[in-house]
């Protein structure tokens, strides 16, 4: 891509304000705060709660600022921003509401506490990196940006036909793939890989693979259906006699299914699984750990397609 075209590319991501040539670079900085905010919400990150309390730190230094005529058409939102009530059930609207509204705000801080905005995020980004073509903060940013569209895609398309077979873990044929690429927009093999490399982390992390067919990754994304995961587990719990504990440790199997779209073994030895009990389900389960063990593996694996591990290709 030519340099031209990578800079004006880094003034228009998806999901920031096309201003922003003429905003100052704290203004800048807020977008990219609530940017993250958003995306963390969105996957139900834990760096959430720590963001959160970034946005009302800011609030609290504006409050302040009353003096400025600005930010005194702001107070009653920014006094609200900083009650607990209005983070109840927080949506991606009402954090747009709060970009917009004090985006243009932050310069009035007092220098010595900018740094509340201007500091690194926990990805590592340095002072005036946020925008600049070519390096890794700016492909951070577009891929952000990217999950982000692609998020807001594949929920507005949830009750389409092959995203519901992916959420009952069917196996989809070869129509049910290129209508899922239709679907998600991807026609090209870059517009596939690109798609694989905003979602690799997140399906690594859940599985611990790292070479995921197009279906496996979209339900790393959207999980699992309850009702199929409590379906595949019917028979496994009626056959067996299990007290409350043991029942409440496959319910909460049944969770991350629900959840994340898999469940890796080595989760059951960690929290929240081992402060139901700390000895691992070998300890929980006696014998039965095995058929355990290897109903987790079968609801896994429900819906691998029998080919290669790469994106379906259409071309």
């Amino acid at each position: 891509m030519p340099n031209e075209l990578r800079t004006e590319v880094a003034k228009i991501i998806s999901g920031l304000p096309s201003q922003i040539e003429q905003d100052d670079e704290y203004a800048k900085r807020w977008d990219h705060l609530l940017l993250k905010t958003e995306l963390s919400l969105l996957e139900k990150s834990g760096e959430y709660k720590t963001l959160m309390k970034k946005i009302i730190k800011i609030a609290d230094k504006l409050e302040d600022k009353t003096t400025i005529p600005d930010v005194k058409k702001q107070l009653d939102f920014i006094q609200a921003i900083k009650t607990d009530e209005f983070w109840e059930g927080m949506n991606l609207k009402v954090l747009e509401e709060i970009r917009k509204r004090l985006r243009l705000l932050i310069k009035y801080i007092d220098p010595g506490e900018k740094k509340i905005v201007y500091s690194n995020f926990t990805d590592n980004l340095t002072e005036g990196s946020v925008f600049e073509p070519g390096t890794e903060a700016f492909k951070n940013d577009e891929l952000a940006a990217y999950r982000q569209k692609m998020n807001a895609v594949i929920n507005e398309n949830l009750d389409k036909e092959v995203i519901w077979k992916v959420r009952c873990n069917r196996p989809l044929t070869d129509a049910d793939l290129k209508r899922l690429e239709e679907i998600l927009n991807l026609s090209t093999t870059e517009d596939r890989e690109k798609f694989k490399e905003a979602y690799l982390g997140n399906f690594h992390a859940k599985t611990g693979k790292d070479s995921p067919s197009l279906e496996l990754l979209l339900r790393s994304i959207v999980g699992l259906d309850r009702k199929a995961v409590e379906k595949e587990f019917a028979d496994f719990i009626e056959k067996s006699n299990f007290s409350s504990l043991q029942l409440a440790f496959v319910q909460k199997i049944i969770d991350y299914f629900v959840e994340d779209g898999f469940v890796r073994d080595d989760i059951l030895y960690e929290p929240p699984f081992s402060d139901m009990y700390q000895d691992g389900p070998e300890g929980l389960f006696g014998d039965v750990a095995e058929a355990l063990f290897a109903k987790i593996k079968r609801v896994n694996e429900v819906g691998e397609g029998p080919g290669p591990d790469n994106l379906h290709s259409g071309e």
